[in-house]
């Protein structure tokens, strides 16, 4: 009977021994796709990195280019400022040339136009404001339908809206601080757009053009 019992215990332990190697085969397997599992992390992490470095190289690409087109816009405003420097001169050469033939002919065109005397000569005058200085192109005592008045008046080469409004401002200063009740506005341009021309009739300002003053 014991010699039964220990077969039986030899079996058991038998079963045992092949369940436990079983066991660790499947252990062996498990690691073995651990290891695995590592290696293709490793190699996914490596390619992580290159593209890291990739996109760090291409973000260095970036910040050149940006530099290269903000030094390029720099020499672009420059070049830009010094285009305008010349137009405006250009400009300020053209209408210092329409002003002196403005202040020659006027007069006899406002007497021929309107009927306006003028009285002495129109002159460029400088008034203070608000702490700078602003210039009216012309200035001059006048006489109209037997009444004494003020006028002001701009020479542009083309005006726009904005320096209207400027101008009005301007008039309305000078006006209060002359204490001159009634003003005769002029202007005098090479060239009136359409809406420009509308809008001087609207402010009640006469204008002429430049070849009515050439004319005379």
């Amino acid at each position: 009977e014991a010699q039964k019992r220990t077969e039986q215990r030899v079996e058991e332990l038998a079963e045992a021994q092949k369940r436990t190697e079983q066991g660790v085969e499947e252990l062996a397997e498990a690691q073995k796709r651990t290891e695995q599992r590592v290696e293709e992390l490793a190699e996914a992490q490596k390619r992580t990195e290159q593209r890291v470095e990739e996109l760090a190289e291409a973000q260095k690409r970036t910040e050149q280019r940006v530099e290269e087109l903000a030094e390029a816009q720099k020499r672009t405003e420059k070049r830009i400022d010094v285009l305008t420097e010349r137009v405006e001169g250009i400009s300020n050469t053209f209408g210092y040339a329409l002003e002196n033939i403005v202040y020659k002919s006027l007069p006899s065109l406002l007497f021929k136009e309107d009927n306006i005397k003028v009285q002495g000569k129109i002159i460029r005058r400088y008034y203070e404001r608000q702490g700078s200085y602003n210039q009216i192109n012309l200035y001059a005592r006048i006489i109209k339908d037997g009444k004494e008045m003020l006028m002001l008046g701009e020479v542009k080469t083309r005006p726009s809206k904005l320096e209207i409004d400027r101008f009005l401002k301007i008039a309305e200063y000078i006006k209060k601080r002359e204490g001159s009740p009634e003003v005769y506005l002029v202007f005098v341009a090479h060239d009136y757009h359409p809406r420009v021309e509308n809008y001087l009739k609207e402010k009640g300002i006469r204008y002429f053009w430049s070849y009515d003053v050439e004319n005379q």
